[in-house]
């Protein structure tokens, strides 16, 4: 049995070719005054340290800030509350005393208004618009075309047409051999 010393002779040994002895050198370019230091300047002023104490600094400054509140002015003169809304609000005041919790109020006011939906101008009109240019479509069955109808009204629900308004668009709206099935 040979040890592992005895077996590192079995190979023969290869002397290294001189190219991978000697160093790689590489001779960059640069200019002469590139290393050469600047000038001393004079030394930076140094403040006073500050000395306040660590209550002071974690006080938050008031100093050149508005109001964290700010009531925007209402343009419209005349809008609409539902009582019901008024209620909800109502029944459920925050006072600030200590008592009460203010994140559950935050939550619950949260909750109310999440199941208000707000319209944009814009949006209510290119929904009516799209109502009152409701066409009936090639192919399209009687069904299929009032159930498309309604869809438009429910995206729209304060279209403020009358039922009227809206079956006299719907008619208008059908082919003739729609019209002709409902006279």
């Amino acid at each position: 049995m040979r040890t592992r010393s005895q077996s590192r002779n079995n190979f023969p040994q290869q002397e290294a070719s001189p190219a991978i002895i000697e160093p790689l050198r590489i001779e960059l370019p640069f200019q002469e005054d590139q290393f050469q230091e600047d000038p001393p300047e004079d030394p930076p002023e140094v403040s006073m340290a500050d000395n306040r104490t660590m209550a002071e600094f974690l006080q938050a400054t008031t100093e050149s800030y508005e109001d964290a509140i700010v009531i925007p002015e209402i343009a419209a003169n005349n809008f609409d509350l539902k009582h019901g809304l008024i209620n909800l609000v109502q029944n459920k005041k925050f006072f600030g005393q200590d008592k009460e919790d203010p994140h559950a109020h935050i939550r619950y006011f949260n909750k109310i208004t999440s199941t208000m939906r707000f319209f944009p101008p814009l949006k209510m009109t290119n929904l009516r618009n799209e109502i009152t240019r409701f066409q009936q479509r090639f192919e399209e069955l009687f069904y299929e075309e009032w159930d498309r109808f309604n869809e438009l009204l429910r995206a729209c629900p304060h279209h403020e047409f009358s039922e009227l308004h809206q079956l006299d668009t719907f008619y208008n709206a059908l082919n003739v051999n729609e019209h002709d099935s409902l006279n």
